[in-house]
């Protein structure tokens, strides 16, 4: 997983470490869109057990962290957002 400031040097595109971490940021959107929909099929079944509510919650929480993970990395690169993620 990359962490933030792993491509924040402006003109870091088309580098070495650029098409490594442009994978792995387009899996874990790829992977929040996939728990998205699953949480929303467990949310739509009335019969959902709490343990399938908690576990499609779980995958929910890591999916956003990736996704903010992945927002904040992009800003960083795009001089958008500060070091501190402000």
């Amino acid at each position: 997983m990359p962490h933030p400031g792993v491509r924040a040097a402006p003109g870091a595109e088309g580098g070495m470490i650029s098409a490594p971490a442009d994978r792995t940021e387009n899996r874990q959107v790829r992977g929040a869109a996939e728990t998205l929909r699953e949480a929303e099929s467990v949310l739509a079944n009335p019969a959902a057990g709490a343990l399938a509510l908690r576990l499609a919650l779980t995958s929910c929480v890591r999916a956003l962290a990736n996704a903010l993970r992945v927002a904040q990395s992009r800003g960083l690169r795009l001089g958008a957002v500060d070091p501190d993620g402000t």
